[in-house]
């Protein structure tokens, strides 16, 4: 396991260069870590999104893939915030 500039040490390392960037642009908050990312699919309604989720040790952030800047100025939500979360299975 390998880590990258502000990153977590708790993240496996996929793209350096691309994390190093991400984790420079988390800046709501300094003690917001990266502790890792991966590609989503937003449905509302009829419309499909492909996005990128981003975990941060104190929130989650939902960008644009790739993810434009203004987006991660302000988090999606915080963890703080959620009261319930289940799993949903497709089929």
């Amino acid at each position: 396991m390998t880590t990258s500039g502000n990153s977590s040490q708790y993240m496996v390392t996929k793209n350096m260069k691309f994390e190093a960037k991400l984790a420079r642009y988390l800046i709501s908050d300094p003690g917001d870590q990266l502790l890792g990312y991966d590609a989503c699919i937003e449905r509302q309604g009829s419309s499909i999104s492909y996005r990128l989720i981003v975990l941060g040790l104190e929130s989650i952030y939902l960008t644009d893939n790739p993810p434009k800047i203004a987006q991660l100025e302000q988090p999606y939500i915080y963890y703080r915030d959620i009261l319930r979360a289940e799993l949903v299975c497709i089929r």
